[in-house]
């Protein structure tokens, strides 16, 4: 099944390319300054597709995760949409708040956190909604965010999908099965990395996934951090860089008096290109970070362990964002 399933989703990948040259669904290269061809853009919803189909042909119940599928669904076609026609960012906020209650009310949310100092169970009880809502739409945006440079989300994401694929394989660390969680996982893993090999830019990408590509990966990645059971600090310290990165960025707009959902150029990536460096060159360089956390997010193997790698990673991020910081704003002087 899985030999068969492969050799469909490269038929499907090689059919949609096509079709998406034929129907001039391509980004606009002259836009952004690059001197390229234009390539299949917004291509996550094919990779929305395959996800479903793989999941069926390994033998996934869909029946059982269909809030999921139609949720995520939803938040796909509309990125889609916008990718193409420019949706308001309060319209794409509030379909994705309207995706996340949705898949929240049918039972995919934060119920309880561990106390990373004393181990003891928090009931989060009346906020368990609302808190499981906000991670749905901040790790939705996040890995947006983080689509400055081809290939960074795709890459990132398929770490952190493998991260929460290997802990469900270990034993003794969850009380409910994981057998379905596994393959979505290790599924999205193989699909983002797929992505991250055709996006990645040398010479020059292959096709584009869009918003409707990482907002699937933000989407799906906090719903299956929330059904194995609470992996929300295994997210943190794999999606330390852009979650932080992101952070900083929400924080600096309303600081500067402007509105948090129009871009600007003062991601990590942008002043890392402002330095002169490859934009491939910084691709892997948040594929290895994340590569680097997600292996000491599995070797942490308690709350406690997790607590403190994320402390110091956080510690070891600012400073190295600092100094860049200060480096671009001296060259720009």
């Amino acid at each position: 099944m899985i030999l068969l399933f492969i050799i469909l989703a490269g038929l499907v990948l090689y059919f949609a390319m096509n079709m998406f040259r034929k129907f001039k669904l391509l980004d606009d290269p002259k836009k952004y300054g690059f001197k390229r061809k234009p390539v299949p853009y917004s291509f996550g919803i094919v990779f929305y597709f395959l996800f479903v189909i793989g999941a069926w042909f390994l033998g996934v119940d869909l029946l059982a995760y269909w809030p999921l599928m139609l949720a995520s669904g939803l938040i796909v076609s509309v990125a889609f949409l916008d990718d193409k026609y420019s949706i308001s960012p309060i319209i794409r906020l509030l379909v994705q708040v309207l995706a996340a209650c949705f898949l929240v009310y049918w039972g995919v949310e934060i119920k309880v956190l561990t106390n990373p100092l004393n181990f003891e169970i928090i009931d989060l009880k009346s906020l368990s909604f609302l808190i499981s809502v906000v991670w749905l739409v901040f790790l939705t945006n996040v890995m947006n965010f983080l689509d400055g440079v081809e290939g960074s989300s795709s890459g990132v994401s398929a770490v952190a999908f493998a991260t929460i694929g290997v802990l469900t394989l270990l034993p003794n660390l969850h009380v409910i099965d994981q057998g379905d969680l596994t393959i979505l996982s290790f599924l999205m893993a193989a699909l983002a990395f797929v992505a991250f090999c055709l996006e990645f830019p040398r010479p020059f990408p292959k096709l584009l996934v869009g918003d409707s590509g990482t907002m699937l990966y933000g989407f799906l990645l906090a719903s299956f951090s929330m059904l194995s059971g609470g992996k929300l600090f295994t997210l943190l310290i794999v999606l330390l860089v852009p979650i932080l990165d992101a952070l900083f960025v929400i924080f600096y707009r309303i600081r500067i008096g402007k509105t948090p959902f129009k871009g600007d150029f003062n991601h990590f990536h942008h002043k890392l290109l402002g330095l002169g460096i490859k934009r491939s060159s910084i691709t892997l360089i948040y594929f290895a970070v994340s590569l680097l956390f997600g292996l000491l997010a599995i070797f942490a193997w308690n709350t406690y362990l997790k607590m403190i790698a994320f402390a110091l990673a956080a510690l070891g991020f600012f400073t190295f964002l600092y100094i860049v910081w200060k480096k671009v704003a001296v060259e720009n002087h």
